[in-house]
């Protein structure tokens, strides 16, 4: 599992196209994205992280959803949950 405390990181990590990030979130519930979901995105991002220093929230990354999942207690993205490895997690 990554901490993504960088755009530079998180720019990788999206053009490698695999892999889960989760969004940890100190005012919502935290969840599971799959690296090409649109709902994650830099502007996001970089307010959570950088802009505000991670005070409300941080972003994980993994290629283990189960684990994001369980560390976590995170549930999955509504738009992700279509998602091989998430749909066979979640049934």
């Amino acid at each position: 599992m990554i901490k993504i405390t960088s755009l530079d990181t998180y720019q990788d990590l999206k053009k490698a196209g695999e892999g889960f990030i989760c969004i940890k979130d100190n005012t919502r519930i935290n969840k599971v994205h799959s690296v090409s979901c649109r709902w994650i995105n830099i502007r996001n991002l970089k307010k959570k992280i950088i802009e505000n220093s991670c005070k409300q929230g941080e972003y994980f990354y993994s290629l283990d959803y189960q684990k994001l999942h369980l560390t976590f207690n995170a549930i999955a993205c509504r738009n992700c949950s279509k998602v091989k490895e998430i749909k066979e997690w979640c049934t």
